[in-house]
This record gives structure tokens, C-alpha cells and sequence, in this order.
């Protein structure tokens, strides 16, 4: 199975290339609600509530309001078809929250205590209907060699939130009809979890809001399980605060998905010349000496305020700040040798440069 992160090529890639994603306005937006439900098909009470959970909340809510995900369990039984197709992550699901009984509700990452039909749409209001600051847009192309890219752009429209923060993304079919083993049991299922998307499973990617103003595009590929219906698959990807287990905010790639995107003939924004360096507010010397990554603008636009990153070669971010003079030294004594990434933005001027540090 191919997961394929390529967060820094990304960057790398876009060296002095002017920024275009619909985070750009850098508006607070709306909050989505992710409703992990724990679900058995052998489950008695799960087969009774789950048409009046499907209709009231799912029908009217999801895609509006809420997203959703059902990870199946190995109790009562432990021949659940969809719980056989991973159970070393749907177990693993299962024991982060500590999950006892099906079927059990998780809302926004808080672990709901159990009533008829699970939660009701005046109990669920409660959770929505706010803004958050931590921004998320994503989209998946299909890749002409087959599988999937999947683009997350991250932005922080002022407080998107700090901690001990975890981003996960999540592979799941959106409905599944099969021929259930015995009558009485429910023939559809819902938003079903397939897999983690990424080498960090459960884990997720330790993450950090970027700077506000400043956008962050993770990328992602996988492949296609044969037992998957190709029609039905997406993507959700959420970010969850390990302390408390609350998830700040979810976003979906239903509906948004498209085939990949051909090549250019000409780049839309060729990349700056070296002499035209001297008119781009973020053209720089970087020079890393001992403890010092020293930077030096060439540009008083500098001085509006230039959004620095530093990830090291597995993309994750190390160090951020905002510099507002034309001269800066980052103290790099923690860091271990080895290469690291810089990268700087002034308005829509991105730089990314490597570094070593020896």
C-alpha cells in the first residue's frame, strides 16, 4: 500500500512562487463537528438506533454542520466484515478513547454518555454553530498513474489554537450496501473508516498553526483498496489536542475531487530571476553560523513583517515567528545537525531555502 507524504518537496517546490488558495482571505470560518461513532453490525441496539441517528442527524446535519466517521468493533461480534478489513487501527481507535459498549458517540473529540438514538439535534446544536481561527481546505486529485493526491492547506485567521496538537487524516467510504449474514441486520452503512492516511497512522503529524496570515499545504498519496467503491471515498482530516482530547476543527474532500491537473506550458508565475532578487521583499542572505541562523533582508518591505518558519527534513515545524526588521538571528543551539528548511513569506511572497546545520 502506497502513503507517500511530500510536505517538504512541496515547499521546495515553490521556491518564490506567489501563494493562491482559497484560505487567502484569512477569515475565520466556520467550526465543523466530527461525530466518531463505535458501531457493531451483530449489535442489537446498534441495528435499532442507527436509522433514527441516520435520519435526523446525519440527513439533515452532515456536510453542513457536522462531519462523520463509524469505526466498527470487535464486540459482540467479532465477525464484523468491516472491523476484519483493519482492525489494528479500528482497535487502536477504540482504546484512545476507551471505548467499553457499541454504540458509542465521540463529539469533537468528547466521549458521550449512551441514550436511545445516541444524540438528539437540539443536544447537538450545543456543539454547533461557531467559528474557528485554524483554517482548513481540502481537496483530492486522481492521479493519472492511479491512486490519489490529497492537498491540505492550513491557515490561522488569528488564534488557531496551541498545545499538544495532533493533525490525522482518515480514508472512509461514504456508503457501503452488502448482504448482511442474517436477516434483521442493517444492509447500509454510513461513512464507514477504512485507514489513517499517512506514515503516522493514529499518531498523526505533531502540528503547529502557521503564523496568521501564513498558510501551510501539507500533500498526500495513497492507493485504492479493491474493496473499496472508488465512487464512494474521501478523505477527512482533523486536528486534535492530545491533552484534552478536543478537536479544533474537520474538514472533508466530498464533493472535491478532480482529475489531475495537467502541466502548464508556461508557469502562471515564473520564478524571480537572481537579478530581480533585489526588488522582492523577502530576498535574503541566510548564513547558519555556530548557534546562529543569521538573516539579512535586501528590502525595507521587510520591515512590514516577514512570517519565518524552520521545519527540519521531515517537515515538521521546528520554530515560527514574525520579524519586522531588516536584520534577524534565529538561535539554533537546539537543533541537531543535520538539514533544515527555512521558509519566509511577506504578503504573497514565499522564499523557502535549505540549510545544513553542521
Amino acid at each position: 500500500m502506497r502513503l507517500r507524504f511530500t510536505f517538504c518537496l512541496v515547499f521546495i517546490a515553490a521556491l518564490f512562487l506567489k501563494t493562491d488558495s482559497q484560505l487567502q482571505a484569512q477569515e475565520a470560518q466556520q467550526e465543523f463537528v466530527l461525530l466518531e461513532v463505535f458501531t457493531n453490525t451483530y449489535c442489537p441496539t446498534c441495528i435499532f438506533d442507527m436509522p433514527d441517528f441516520d435520519a435526523e442527524i446525519l440527513v439533515p446535519f452532515e456536510d453542513v454542520d457536522i462531519y462523520h466517521v463509524r469505526y466498527h468493533v470487535s464486540w459482540p461480534i467479532a465477525d464484523d466484515v468491516f472491523f476484519l478489513h483493519n482492525v489494528a487501527e479500528s482497535e487502536e481507535r477504540v482504546g484512545y478513547y476507551g471505548i467499553s459498549g457499541t454504540p458509542s458517540l465521540v463529539v469533537q473529540g468528547e466521549l458521550q454518555g449512551y441514550q436511545d438514538g445516541m444524540i438528539t439535534a437540539e443536544q447537538l446544536a450545543d456543539f454547533t454553530g461557531g467559528e474557528s481561527d485554524l483554517l482548513l481546505d481540502l481537496s483530492e486529485y486522481e492521479l493519472d498513474a492511479g491512486g490519489r493526491q490529497v492537498n491540505l492547506t492550513v491557515g490561522n485567521a488569528g488564534d488557531a489554537g496551541s498545545g499538544n496538537l495532533r493533525l490525522r487524516l482518515i480514508v472512509v467510504e461514504k456508503a457501503i450496501t452488502y448482504e448482511p449474514p442474517y436477516d434483521g441486520m442493517l444492509e447500509t452503512h454510513f461513512d464507514v473508516f477504512r485507514q489513517t492516511l499517512s506514515a503516522w497512522g493514529w499518531s498523526g503529524l505533531p502540528f503547529s498553526a502557521p503564523l496568521p496570515g501564513v498558510e501551510t499545504t501539507f500533500t498526500f498519496e495513497y492507493d485504492l483498496d479493491a474493496a473499496w467503491s472508488e465512487d464512494q471515498i474521501y478523505v477527512l482530516a482533523f486536528v486534535q489536542n492530545e491533552s484534552t482530547g478536543e478537536i479544533l476543527n474537520v474538514a472533508s474532500s466530498w464533493g472535491n475531487l478532480s482529475p489531475e491537473p495537467e502541466e502548464p506550458e508556461e508557469p502562471v508565475d515564473p520564478p524571480v530571476g537572481l537579478d530581480e532578487l533585489e526588488e522582492t521583499a523577502v530576498s535574503m542572505n541566510l548564513t547558519a553560523l555556530g548557534d546562529q541562523l543569521q538573516l539579512a533582508f535586501h528590502s525595507e518591505k521587510a520591515k512590514q513583517g516577514v512570517a519565518f518558519e524552520l521545519y527540519d527534513a521531515q517537515g515538521r515545524l521546528l520554530k515560527q515567528e514574525l520579524i519586522q526588521t531588516t536584520q534577524a538571528n534565529i538561535n539554533t543551539q537546539d537543533l541537531a545537525a543535520g538539514m533544515y528548511i527555512a521558509r519566509l513569506q511577506v504578503g504573497d511572497e514565499v522564499l523557502v531555502q535549505k540549510f545544513w546545520r553542521r
